[in-house]
Order: structure tokens, then C-alpha cells, then sequence
């Protein structure tokens, strides 16, 4: 069972670095049109980033 929970752990954590990412192009190419959403933009991609820290731990837990 360790290891098919590390698998989908690790995919979870692959699925949350592509949308961090996306976030980012989404901030850099798309106008937008309130600093406010610019703020919720950056929100949401720290919270994907504290995500993947827990997915890390809980990664490493089963290794």
C-alpha cells in the first residue's frame, strides 16, 4: 500500500506544480483588470504552494 499511496501522492503533487505554473503564465500574459484579482491570483497559487509542501512531507512519510 506505501507504494500506491507515494504514486498518488506524487501525481497530486505533479497535478498541483502545473497548475502553479499555469497560475503564473495567467499573471504574466493575460491583462488584468484589478489589482484585486492580480491579489486572489497570487492567493490561490500560495495556497497550491503550501499544498505541495504538504504533499512533500507526506511523500517523504512513506518512503
Amino acid at each position: 500500500m506505501p507504494h500506491g499511496a507515494t504514486t498518488l501522492l506524487t501525481e497530486k503533487l505533479d497535478a498541483v506544480a502545473i497548475d502553479i505554473e499555469a497560475i503564473e503564465r495567467l499573471i504574466n500574459t493575460e491583462p488584468l483588470d484589478t489589482s484585486d484579482q492580480l491579489l486572489a491570483l497570487r492567493t490561490i497559487q500560495e495556497l497550491y504552494r503550501r499544498l505541495a509542501d504538504d504533499l512533500r512531507v507526506a511523500i517523504s512519510l512513506f518512503e
